[in-house]
């Protein structure tokens, strides 16, 4: 039940957030972890850990390394905009 309450959230994300390059989501057994491509090599990157019923949400942004370079500055609106977005569709899908 608990990755498919995940698997539910990304889906409803990727249609909220619209045009990216490229969206993934990848389930392990107790954590999702989603890549939301804006770049060439810029990403926002969410992670869902969860035990039992309880969801957490953790986010980094930037490179494959969570670096942020000066090129990626045109990208930082849009990436805060889908933060923002996934952290209020989290407390509505899981609760968080």
């Amino acid at each position: 039940m608990s990755a498919d309450r995940v698997e539910r959230f990304f889906r409803r994300l990727r249609e909220e957030i619209g045009n990216v390059d490229e969206f993934t989501v990848e389930v392990r057994r107790n954590e999702a972890l989603g890549q939301v491509r804006l770049g060439e090599d810029f990403y926002v990157f969410i992670t869902v850990p969860w035990s039992d019923d309880e969801y957490y949400i953790e986010f980094m942004m930037g490179d494959e390394n969570a670096v942020i370079q000066p090129r990626h500055m045109g990208l930082l609106d849009r990436a805060v905009e889908i933060v923002k977005r996934a952290y209020a569709l989290s407390r509505e899908e899981l609760g968080v």
